[in-house]
């Protein structure tokens, strides 16, 4: 749970995960370097100018820190060289999740759509997967015929 929510609420670390580490999940290039997350810092300096007035050393000790974080909830192991793997998933982190997406007003097949699985290096059948176990303990009712989605969470969602 203390992952989701601090990649949710920072989303340098929500994008490194969702597009670099999930492209090489797919992949299966699973290495990481401190490298690759300055060359996503770069990246960001052409939309935000602020980036590109960090110092160097600030650049760095962000990159080593957000390496050593994700390495701390189980998404990269290693001290030194970094690898990546799949974090656990706990269904009750699953519902929150799932609770997050509805009260952002994602519904049907765009919540099994949605990148923020993606921090859990979910795909759209993973995804599928824990909401039918969700479904099965009861607290959601979901069915999935090919393209055709089926969501109804619990009516006390909507009132939060």
């Amino acid at each position: 749970m203390v992952y989701l929510f601090y990649a949710l609420r920072d989303r340098l670390t929500y994008d490194i995960v969702t597009e670099l580490i999930w492209s090489r999940w797919q992949n299966n290039q699973l290495e990481l370097y401190r490298e690759d997350i300055l060359s996503v810092l770069d990246e960001a300096s052409a939309a935000q100018p602020q980036v590109r007035r960090w110092s160097e050393t600030s650049r760095v000790k962000l990159a080593s820190s957000i390496l050593t974080s994700l390495r701390d909830f189980g998404i990269l192991e290693g001290v030194r060289k970094k690898r990546i793997v799949r974090p656990v998933l706990p269904l009750y982190t699953a519902e929150q999740l799932l609770h997050v997406l509805t009260s952002e007003g994602v519904r049907g097949r765009e919540v099994i759509e949605d990148s923020a699985w993606r921090l859990f290096l979910c795909s759209e059948q993973d995804v599928a997967d824990v909401l039918a176990r969700l479904s099965q303990s009861g607290k959601i009712h979901f069915e999935r015929v090919g393209n055709t989605v089926v969501l109804k969470t619990p009516e006390s969602w909507k009132e939060e």
